[in-house]
């Protein structure tokens, strides 16, 4: 039993379950559903994926978390890393077969998705910001990748699944450079660049400032051009925007390791709120919008 929990731990089952569960809130941003089965599959698929790119990242992590989080099941010695190697080909198997399941442009979607998740681990991760960028491209992907289930889907129309995608970049973006400001002693100490401590932390929590300002421009361009209702605006004020400030304002006047981790943890909270206030958008909105 506490082996299977280090296997939950390795491959950070929260996160996993996350992108499922926005696959299923941006399967329901489309307009017309596609059939059930795809839906789990899709979701499934996505989960694998993330998993595969959980571990990847804790293998090339390896030596850095033996400062930075040292109770994870690779620097603790709970887990062998030859065992984290082949749970991780087995995860990316089940991704990209799950994949191919479902249609042509969603397998391509997913082996995109997984070269960059290893490129990564591999080497992108220590290039300061082109890093954070990687990574929220790669979390952005999974809105476009469940786009591909709907054959009406366009990749460049403002639809309110593709404004999705892009608050997923700029939200995903703003959190990875907080998870930068948490590592900054690790990443020093083996040598990995990134923007807190190639260039400075200040410029850091600017970056973190704006990513979060844009994803409030968005917010109210969905209001204004897709019209889905003061309802919507008034939950993502309530529901995102203000506990964003706070958190931002705590980064600013208390910079510390354990304040980041802090806000770290609380906006993964707040990633299925603002999906669900995109889903309220999603009821609300005319039919001539999608």
């Amino acid at each position: 039993m506490r082996y299977l929990a280090d296997l939950l731990h390795l491959i950070r089952w929260q996160n996993c379950v996350i992108t499922m569960f926005v696959v299923v809130i941006a399967v329901l941003l489309a307009p017309f559903l596609p059939p059930v089965h795809k839906i789990i599959i899709a979701a499934f698929a996505a989960g694998f994926i993330t998993a595969y790119g959980n571990i990847h990242n804790d293998i090339a992590d390896f030596e850095a978390d033996k400062i930075d989080h040292p109770r994870r099941p690779l620097p603790s010695g709970k887990l062998s890393v030859r065992s984290a190697i082949i749970l991780l080909q087995i995860m990316l198997v089940l991704g990209l077969v799950l994949s191919l399941l479902l249609n042509p442009q969603c397998f391509i979607i997913a082996a995109i998705a997984s070269v960059a998740l290893f490129l990564y681990s591999l080497f992108i991760k220590r290039i300061p910001l082109i890093s954070n960028i990687w990574v929220a491209l790669i979390a952005a992907l999974t809105f476009i990748y469940t786009g591909y289930l709907n054959p009406f889907y366009m990749l460049w129309d403002f639809n309110l699944l593709n404004a999705g995608t892009l608050m997923a970049f700029f939200f995903h973006f703003g959190r990875e450079l907080i998870k930068d400001l948490q590592d900054v002693e690790g990443d020093s100490r083996v040598g990995i660049s990134t923007v807190a401590v190639s260039w400075s932390e200040n410029i850091s929590r600017l970056l973190v400032t704006l990513a979060f300002i844009v994803v409030a421009i968005l917010a109210v361009m969905i209001y204004i051009f897709l019209k889905p209702g003061l309802e919507f605006m008034v939950i993502f004020i309530i529901g995102v925007f203000l506990p964003v400030v706070i958190l931002i304002f705590i980064m600013w006047k208390r910079p510390s390791h354990n304040t980041y981790k802090m806000i770290s943890a609380w906006l993964k909270v707040l990633m299925p709120v603002g999906m669900l206030t995109l889903l309220l958008a999603r009821q609300k909105l005319p039919l001539d919008s999608f």
